[in-house]
Parts: structure tokens; C-alpha cells; sequence
């Protein structure tokens, strides 16, 4: 094949891979996801990270027990470190908003619930940005989970919200939602501090941050297109 006819059919070829990669995005909009299209998306995506840590007990503990009138341990010890697995959503993105109203269409509120859908509060989501934590993989024994008995105002005290270039912020709102493997803790962080945007065109990601007793640190960090 001589060099022009090779030339017109590679050019051919460049102007069809658009095409292809623009109709499958097309049938993979929010109107045709499926169940596990949603799901994923709200588990497992740029807006949805688990996070795996190890959490400091603080030292070697042994449960106590009682024989008699006399206190003794048995051989069970909580070790120094704990692992455990956290989902961090960032729940003021448009798909993470589509991907739950998607499961709405199709009667799955069971899964929605588990999943750890926000409180609906219009007036809060539209001047704060909203991170969502829930527990995955609890430590073992439960009790050193590190969002575990704290009032709302030490969870915001705990938590922060950094972007790329420095900016911080406290949450002004700590909410609790579901019970159980339900259970997760809801954020808000406000857009605007001091008059000045916490996020811009300009950052490149935010980090959330939760400091757990004994300085147990979990870290977020969501990337430029998924805080858009």
C-alpha cells in the first residue's frame, strides 16, 4: 500500500476513537448505570477512597475478669496496633449525588442506607463540602474504632480539611447517621473562609485529616477532578 491510501485510513482510524470512547460515555451516563455501576462509584472511586490504619491502642492491655472477690486477667491482650479499613467519600460531587439518586430509581434504599447517605440538608450542602467516614473493617476488639465515643463537638475538634496550597478548615457541623454496619459520621467543612474560597481552580487536592486518641491519623486525599 503506497503512503497516501496508508495516511488516509490511519486518519480515519484517529476520528473513529473519539467517536467510540464519546458513545460509551454516553451509555454510561447516570440514566443507565447499573446497580453495580452506582455502587462502586460510592465505594471504590476518585470520590469514594478506603483507607486502610493501623490504630495505637496506646500500649499492651489485658481484659480482666473476676474470680472470687479477686481481679484477674486472662491471656488475651490488645495489641499495640490495630488494623482497620475506613471509607472517605466526598459527598459534594455531582456524581456521588447521581450515583445515590440512581439507587433511588431502583428501590435500592436498603443499599443507599448502608452505604451511608447524608442527611439531607439543602441549606448546609450548598455552602459547605460534606466528607462522609464509615467504618469498613472495625478494628478488633470494636471499641478502639477511632470515631468511638466522641460528642460532636470533639469529632470537629479532630477533623480537618487542607488543600494544595494551605488553605484549612475546621467543620462546622459533625452529624452522626445509621446504627450498626450503617453507621458513618458526616462532615462540613465550610466553602468560604474569611471571605476567602478554601478550594480553587488552582489546587491540585484536598486532604481530610481525623486525629484519633493517641494521634491515630486518617488520612484523604482527593484528587483535582474529584473536588470539582
Amino acid at each position: 500500500m503506497s503512503r497516501g491510501p496508508l495516511l488516509a485510513v490511519l486518519l480515519g482510524l484517529s476520528l473513529l476513537v473519539p467517536a467510540v470512547s464519546r458513545a460509551q460515555d454516553d451509555e454510561s451516563s447516570d440514566d443507565g448505570w447499573t446497580l453495580e455501576q452506582a455502587s462502586d462509584l460510592l465505594r471504590k472511586s476518585p470520590w469514594a477512597l478506603e483507607i486502610s490504619v493501623h490504630i495505637l491502642t496506646g500500649r499492651l492491655t489485658q481484659h480482666p475478669y473476676v474470680v472470687g472477690r479477686r481481679r484477674a486477667a486472662d491471656s488475651n491482650t490488645v495489641p499495640l496496633l490495630l488494623p482497620a479499613t475506613y471509607l472517605v467519600r466526598w459527598e459534594s460531587a455531582e456524581p456521588v449525588r447521581r450515583a445515590f439518586a440512581r439507587l433511588e430509581e431502583l428501590s435500592e434504599n436498603a443499599l443507599a442506607s448502608f452505604l451511608s447517605r447524608p442527611p439531607e440538608n439543602p441549606g448546609l450542602e450548598s455552602d459547605h463540602y460534606v466528607v462522609t467516614v464509615k467504618t469498613m473493617e472495625p478494628p478488633q476488639p470494636s471499641s478502639y474504632d477511632l470515631f468511638n465515643r466522641f460528642l460532636p463537638a470533639e469529632l470537629m475538634a479532630r477533623a480537618e480539611l487542607k488543600s494544595s496550597h494551605g488553605r484549612t478548615a475546621k467543620p462546622v457541623h459533625a452529624v452522626r447517621s445509621g446504627v450498626g454496619a450503617s453507621a458513618a459520621v458526616h462532615f462540613y467543612f465550610p466553602r468560604r473562609t474569611k471571605e476567602v474560597p478554601l478550594l480553587t481552580a488552582r489546587d491540585d487536592w484536598a486532604e481530610f485529616t481525623f486525629t484519633g486518641r493517641n494521634g491515630t491519623k486518617l488520612k484523604a486525599r482527593f484528587k483535582k477532578h474529584a473536588i470539582r
